[in-house]
């Protein structure tokens, strides 16, 4: 039996029909290497085995269950699980386009580099009003193919890495994170610090739908808080007290100044309004993590599985 080089590593927490989507798009890959397909479900009730029953034929599947909640302990339970020497990570709200893989990986390949990542299509359903949508949230990146990159422009919803780039090659996403995001960005920094190299494939696309139960006014504020806070812990909260101090007062003025302006042109310019919430947001959240608050946007109620 020949040894796999590539390993699909998917979270999935009761999305069952997203899972569907994406697991269809991958039994139809073309141009890419031999790669296995790893599901985490991160939901104590197994949710996800019925969907992953139905592809058991079509892609060499292997699915779990991780019951500590967060994402950065499902990442890491599939990375562990994974046999190939290339790890690829895309979201189960995401699809491949039939060149995805093949795409990350040639990248990947003829550049030597540690990383590869990958656009987004955003697209959104009827009921995501159109405030939400040019929110500047669901902005992408576009960059020639080899590109290198910066910290702030990865993600693991369209990426390859070579797991010997790794600081850990069997959990090297931090448990940390797990509530609040932000394990991917903190690891690629990492990488990056290390001396790794991370690139543009522009051949590899995924989708990416949205509804109104998750493209919404509270979403977006709660994702400015967090992606606030990342920013405040990977930049600043290395530094010195004074200057961290400096920095924190700094993000008054401008969440004060954007959220106000924001509630004065609510009325007239939704969409102008709307943008300004959203950094203005950011602003309190970097200062919110100065103070030592993390915003957990992935914490489920009392009770929830």
């Amino acid at each position: 039996m020949l040894a796999i080089s590539t390993s699909v590593c998917i979270a999935t927490h009761r999305r069952p029909e997203g899972l569907a989507r994406l697991l269809e798009s991958l039994s139809v890959q073309v141009g890419a290497p031999d790669f296995e397909v790893i599901v985490v479900d991160n939901d104590v009730d197994g949710s996800a085995q019925a969907v992953c029953d139905r592809f058991v034929g079509d892609l060499a599947l292997t699915y779990c269950r991780e019951t500590v909640p967060g994402v950065a302990a499902t990442r890491n339970r599939a990375v562990a699980i994974a046999a190939g020497e290339f790890l690829a990570f895309i979201d189960d709200d995401e699809w491949a386009e039939p060149d995805w893989l093949g795409s990350l990986h040639g990248t990947l390949t003829a550049t030597g580099a540690d990383a590869a990542f990958g656009n987004i299509a955003n697209l959104f359903a009827p009921d995501v009003a159109p405030h939400i949508r040019t929110s500047g949230m669901f902005e992408t990146f576009d960059f020639a193919d080899g590109a290198e990159l910066r910290w702030w422009q990865t993600r693991t919803g369209n990426a390859l890495v070579r797991r010997a780039a790794l600081p850990d090659r069997v959990a090297p996403f931090d448990l940390g994170y797990g509530l609040t995001g932000g394990e991917d960005t903190h690891l690629f920094k990492a990488m990056l610090d290390r001396g790794a190299r991370l690139v543009w494939s522009s051949g590899a696309l995924v989708g990416s739908l949205h509804s109104s139960s998750n493209a919404n006014m509270g979403w977006l504020l709660r994702r400015a808080l967090r992606y606030g806070g990342t920013g405040a812990e990977i930049e600043w909260l290395h530094l010195p007290l004074r200057r961290r101090v400096k920095l924190g007062l700094r993000c008054i003025r401008p969440a004060v100044r954007d959220l106000g302006l924001a509630a004065l042109r609510w009325r007239s310019d939704k969409a102008g309004a709307t943008k300004l919430l959203v950094s203005g947001t950011m602003s309190a959240g970097r200062l919110l993590r100065l103070l030592g608050r993390r915003v957990e946007i992935y914490k489920r109620p009392t009770g929830a599985a």
